[in-house]
């Protein structure tokens, strides 16, 4: 059994949100965090306009940019953490408090555009692209770790990631011989975003 605590700030169309994940067993809970998010309605709206209508169910607009917990200090101290008592708990809590202000201070209290997603996308190789999600599944996370790169003026990263995505994608109905209808129409809404971006 397990259940899921959600923690939501909203201010002038900006969310953050994180949450924990608590389990039972018998006895014994866990308690782990669950990663951490940043949604502006402004990008979601703009980068909606950058897909055309049959790939829109391919992307996932709740959150803008979302971080894994384990690049936070003091995530080592709650993950999975295990309690049988209220002291326990209260540690936990602690412990946590202390994970949260990490998260404020290297995340949250540094995002308020899309210059600030910039800058964490643009410090990843597309070798490592996956450790920062953004929302959606292939191709449109990709094409909007592209918006978000080209928009920012991270034209050297933007040049990479076009460059080897679009090797990707040539290898995709090779891959994937029986999905051959969605590699034309991922390959169009590629070039298209490409067009758009650099006009």
């Amino acid at each position: 059994m397990e259940d899921r605590l959600i923690f939501t700030k909203r201010n002038d169309g900006l969310e953050y949100q994180n949450s924990i994940r608590c389990q039972y067993f018998g006895e014994t809970s866990t308690l782990s965090p669950q990663g951490n998010s940043f949604r502006s309605e402004q990008i979601e709206s703009d980068f909606m306009t950058y897909l055309i209508e049959p790939l829109k169910s391919y992307y996932n607009s709740s959150s803008t940019i979302h971080l894994s917990s384990k690049r936070f200090k003091n995530f080592d101290k709650i993950d999975f953490y295990k309690f049988t008592s209220l002291t326990q708990l209260e540690n936990f809590i602690e412990y946590y408090l202390a994970y949260h202000q990490s998260v404020c201070e290297e995340f949250w209290y540094k995002i308020k555009s899309i210059k600030d997603i910039g800058y964490f996308l643009a410090q990843l190789p597309y070798e490592n692209h996956t450790e920062i999600l953004v929302g959606g599944t292939f191709p449109t996370q990709m094409f909007k770790k592209m918006y978000i790169l080209k928009k920012c003026g991270h034209l050297e990263r933007y040049k990479e990631y076009k460059f080897k995505f679009s090797e990707q994608l040539e290898t995709f109905p090779i891959r994937k011989p029986n999905r051959k209808e969605e590699y034309e129409l991922f390959k169009e809404n590629f070039n298209q975003l490409i067009s758009k971006l650099e006009e």
